[in-house]
């Protein structure tokens, strides 16, 4: 952002979001992603989903990992795969643990108008 403050965008075919934070909130990265609730087909949702990860829709886990993504790009950080992070769903929290780092990325998620929208924070 112009100001540093930190931001985050995100869009589908229809729908498109922004997340700025507040001025003075500089020691924060943050990610945001949209999805629309799909059934992934058999075969992909283990790519998403890791094993310990007890059965996550794996269109919920790609969005939520998507926005832990972006907050942890924001933040410094290299590139990861699914499988380079675990994620937790505790009713509308999330938590995203970068695992080679252990890092904890905070989160959120909503569903609606068939979408699944997820918000990711850490404290730089």
């Amino acid at each position: 952002a112009p100001g540093g403050e930190p931001i985050s965008v995100a869009h589908d075919e229809h729908i498109a979001v922004a997340v700025a934070v507040l001025s003075g909130a500089r020691h924060l990265a943050i990610g945001v992603d949209i999805e629309p609730w799909a059934t992934f087909p058999a075969e992909v949702g283990p790519v998403v989903v890791r094993p310990d990860e007890g059965g996550i829709d794996p269109c919920l886990a790609f969005c939520v990992k998507e926005a832990a993504y972006k907050a942890w790009s924001a933040h410094g950080g290299g590139l990861l795969g699914h499988d380079d992070v675990r994620i937790t769903i505790d009713g509308e929290r999330a938590n995203a643990r970068v695992v080679a780092d252990g890092v904890d990325i905070a989160g959120v998620w909503a569903s609606g108008a068939g979408r699944c929208l997820a918000l990711a924070w850490l404290r730089m």
